[in-house]
């Protein structure tokens, strides 16, 4: 967000079509990386739901499983 705040005040830069390629790559990147936090916190939520379950509740804490903390 900064970058495209920078970009914008200077306008000689926004002319520039690999520094436009440099922020199309950014924001793929930064699409990426919220898919793969949501899909994590979704691992991260059927995993603790499944610690809450009979039988696998007694066997996680026989073994030591604790609660996953989601990002």
């Amino acid at each position: 967000t900064r970058l495209n705040s920078l970009v914008e005040h200077h306008g000689e830069l926004s002319g520039m079509s690999e520094l436009n390629a440099l922020l199309d790559e950014l924001k793929l990147i930064e699409r990426q990386r919220a898919f793969a936090r949501q899909v994590f916190n979704q691992a991260v939520s059927q995993y603790n739901e499944a610690l809450q379950q009979f039988p696998t509740r007694i066997l996680a804490g026989l073994y030591g499983f604790a609660e996953a903390r989601s990002l």
